[in-house]
């Protein structure tokens, strides 16, 4: 067998890993099941919207409404809204009631708000898109309280809609089981402190670790997914438009109608699709977390680490590429940094903090694996978080040593798309 190149998704390109011919037989590539991009996405999302799950088309939805809201994930999703986002705002304008009003707003959790040039590239419009801001107490509205405490405290927009038109793209979410649904609503425009303590319930502190139920791929008896849900009868109507990608890049599917059953739909053809069980536990993965904006920083990188977990014996060794443009890509990073995984564990025993759990998640990858990371954090910072930086320019060079001593390696190549299981 002649030696392989691996290109590894790092940012908007790649990294080639020159991969000699006597370790190149014993690779195992855990790729996605055959799946297609769509020729005109556009049309297969009208045809989607108008034969919707459990729904009234949307053209019927829209002529009662008097003011409508889409809603629209951030920057930091995937979502391919250039290839069918303004035909979906053609065809809402074109079906509403005369003089309904419509508003475009993104769903920017508590992350920093985008500027207008990265809006504009993410979504393909030139609409006026409001963008959410989960400090501020003026747009928000308390709307009920979950059975588990958290305060549904939303942007106010969408509780003055008689329609909400939620997007988004669906695929696994390290403790909510997945992303898209309800999620573009809540936590997607909700207020600080609400998210936080949903975000919460991820974690069981007397087992150090993250509560039962807690699982990329779970929705059922998901304390976080459950109590997500929970916000739906607090809402004006929601319309869901979801959609799958290829490689990070391209839709393959739609999804359209009942926020819950069209969201679960799209979750089992994820399922279907982007599920794979190495024969034996891995030694050894090279996994890179897709590029961007998978990897625009090691906040959101780090969800690929966590979908191959499953599959990687103990001690296995880590090559995680992700270059990390916008470093660990959340202020409250800063307070957690220099705490270990007993202090971290002592911290959030007190008093459930943002950034909580995937510092202790992060502790805990580095007291299972042997973790490399090619990015651009600065080396100081990546060694505070358990990584053992290694420069791009060595990538193959140190890919090649790693392999040289593995017995099971595994190439992931868009690992945030992809969870890994093991059959041993």
């Amino acid at each position: 067998m002649p030696g392989i190149t691996i290109e590894m998704p790092y940012g908007r390109g790649t990294i080639p890993l020159d991969i000699p011919a006597s370790l190149a037989d014993k690779l195992h590539f855990a790729r996605p099941q055959p799946l297609e991009a769509l020729t005109d996405p556009a049309q297969e999302m009208l045809a989607a919207v108008d034969a919707p799950v459990e729904s009234a088309p949307l053209s019927e939805r829209l002529q009662s409404a008097r003011k409508v809201v889409v809603i629209v994930n951030d920057c930091t999703r995937s979502t391919a809204y250039p290839q069918w986002l303004p035909q979906l705002l053609e065809f809402v304008r074109s079906h509403l009631a005369e003089g309904a009003e419509l508003k475009l707003i993104m769903a920017c959790g508590t992350h920093a708000a985008p500027s207008d040039d990265e809006v504009r590239q993410a979504l393909g419009v030139d609409d006026e898109v409001v963008l959410h801001d989960s400090s501020d107490g003026s747009s928000l509205v308390e709307v009920g309280v979950s059975p588990r405490g958290t305060a549904y405290t939303v942007n106010r927009l969408i509780t003055e809609a008689g329609l909400i038109v939620a997007t988004g793209a669906v695929g696994y979410h390290y403790f909510a089981g997945f992303t898209g649904g309800v999620k573009a609503v809540f936590p997607g425009l909700g207020g600080f402190d609400a998210v936080v303590h949903n975000h919460g319930l991820c974690l069981d502190l007397k087992e150090r670790y993250f509560a039962d139920g807690v699982a990329p791929g779970n929705l059922d008896g998901n304390p976080v997914h459950e109590d997500l849900r929970g916000i739906i009868p607090h809402l004006p109507p929601i319309f869901l438009i979801n959609v799958v990608l290829v490689d990070d890049r391209d839709p393959a599917r739609f999804f359209a109608g009942d926020v819950v059953t069209a969201h679960r739909s799209a979750c089992d053809f994820v399922d279907g699709h982007f599920q794979h069980s190495v024969p034996r536990k891995a030694d050894l993965i090279l996994l890179s977390a897709g590029g961007h904006p998978r990897d625009i920083s090691l906040y959101q990188a780090h969800k690929a680490l966590k979908h191959a977990e499953a599959a990687l014996s103990k001690r296995a060794r880590i090559l995680f590429f992700s270059q990390c443009p916008d470093g660990m890509g959340h202020p409250q990073f800063e307070q957690w940094r220099k705490l270990d995984f007993a202090a971290t564990v002592s911290l959030l025993r007190q008093r459930y903090l943002p950034i909580g759990h995937i510092a202790l998640s992060l502790r805990t990858l580095y007291k299972r694996f042997g973790l490399n990371l090619i990015s651009e954090l600065d080396a100081a910072t990546a060694e505070e978080w358990g990584f053992t930086p290694v420069p791009p320019d060595k990538a193959s060079l140190k890919a090649a040593w790693m392999l040289a001593r593995a017995r099971r390696p595994v190439v992931v190549t868009h690992g945030s798309s992809m969870l890994l299981s093991a059959g041993q």
